[in-house]
């Protein structure tokens, strides 16, 4: 038994070259027996051939995120003792996430030539999976709304007697939206693609008694979050050494079940 050395999902043998006495990238096995591959391409599919230290500027991932925030608050004085305070947040987080496998890159190649039909009696070509590179897009948005009312009193009589007691409400959302798309047939310089592929065929893959749609992992989200929250405090104070304290809190929220709990 040998062990493996592990790249994302594939692994490779331990004595693998990635490159020559002159640092050129060099193929090495991956999916495929080397045979078959020279022979796919032979047979008119896209080079089968994964050189790791080329394949690796063929894949282009990148992701950008904006975040807002905005804080405010209000202070009202409604008796000497009594203070009555109100805050407000707003978030509103903006991201987007994407991966472009471009036509030369191993994952793109590979997706094409394993769809790849051949015709029983021509031998004739058809790609269901149309040549050019594949551009994965997530989009990603968080919106959070927090609020918060709270009233404090302060009160200290006959210099041995305090008296503090806070009490309020606190009230949160926030909505996670995503979604995620994948574009066949991409090309970057005039950002199109391909729409009308056939996602609903069963297609035989090249070569293997196995057979599947072609991938389509288009998914949209959107998971509503509410929190709500009852407090209050209070303290009393004789002769700034003996405190006798009460409290009290209940929370409330959404995220085991669609009613608060």
């Amino acid at each position: 038994n040998q062990g493996y050395l592990t790249s994302g999902s594939e692994s490779l043998y331990p004595y693998a070259q990635l490159a020559d006495n002159k640092g050129n990238p060099l193929p090495v096995s991956l999916d495929y027996n080397p045979n078959l591959v020279q022979q796919a391409q032979q047979n008119g599919l896209l080079d089968w051939q994964y050189e790791p230290l080329k394949d690796i500027y063929d894949v282009i991932n990148s992701n950008n995120e904006r975040d807002f925030l905005i804080n405010m608050g209000v202070n009202y004085k409604i008796t000497p003792s009594l203070t009555a305070e109100l805050k407000y947040q707003f978030e509103n987080e903006l991201g987007t996430a994407s991966g472009f496998y471009t036509d030369s890159s191993y994952y793109t190649r590979n997706l094409i030539n394993e769809y790849t039909q051949v015709d029983p009696n021509t031998g004739a070509l058809t790609y269901p999976i149309p040549t050019g590179g594949i551009l994965e897009v997530t989009n990603s948005e968080v919106l959070s709304h927090q609020g918060r009312g709270q009233l404090d009193y302060n009160k200290t009589w006959h210099q041995k007697h305090e008296l503090s007691i806070i009490g309020g409400a606190e009230i949160r959302s926030v909505v996670n939206t995503s979604n995620n798309h994948w574009f066949y047939g991409y090309h970057p310089d005039l950002s199109s693609a391909i729409s009308n592929i056939d996602f609903q065929t069963t297609y035989n893959l090249y070569r293997s008694y196995n057979s599947a749609t072609i991938p389509n992992p288009i998914y949209i989200s959107k998971k509503p979050d509410h929190f709500l929250s009852y407090y209050a405090n209070a303290a009393y104070t004789y002769n700034s050494r003996y405190t006798l304290t009460l409290s009290g809190r209940k929370d409330e929220t959404n995220l085991f079940s669609v009613d608060t709990n």
